[in-house]
């Protein structure tokens, strides 16, 4: 299947060369007298390196300025005052929370539930 899809697709070139073959060109390209076009054709492959570099970099400053927008608006939104009320005789024993409550904060690791 493989041999019959070769035969049927050698005229399609990839978008780009690859590596090794673009620098074989450009070294039999070094032969040509003017200068000026000497690599017109040719792809700047320490260019392309640097451009994908940055692209690389760029996205890891993006994720790293996401997580911490995420992590500060979260940090906002756990700072404002719970829905939760105390029932009455919880609050005639003296305590904040009932036993309930606390279990499932404790449980869920849900630190939204408590008050500051």
């Amino acid at each position: 299947m493989e041999n019959l899809l070769d035969e049927q697709f050698t005229a399609v070139k990839p978008k780009q060369s690859a590596s090794e073959a673009l620098q074989k060109w450009r070294d039999l390209c070094r032969v040509v007298k003017n200068p000026k076009r000497r690599f017109r054709f040719t792809a700047n492959l320490s260019k392309r390196n640097e451009a994908d570099a940055m692209r690389r970099t760029n996205k890891e400053n993006l994720r790293v300025a996401v997580l911490v927008s995420k992590a500060a608006f979260q940090f906002i939104q756990g700072v404002q005052p719970s829905d939760y009320t105390v029932p009455e005789e919880v609050k005639a024993a003296g305590f904040q929370i009932c036993a309930d409550e606390l279990g499932s904060v404790v449980e869920g690791h849900d630190l939204k539930k408590l008050k500051f």
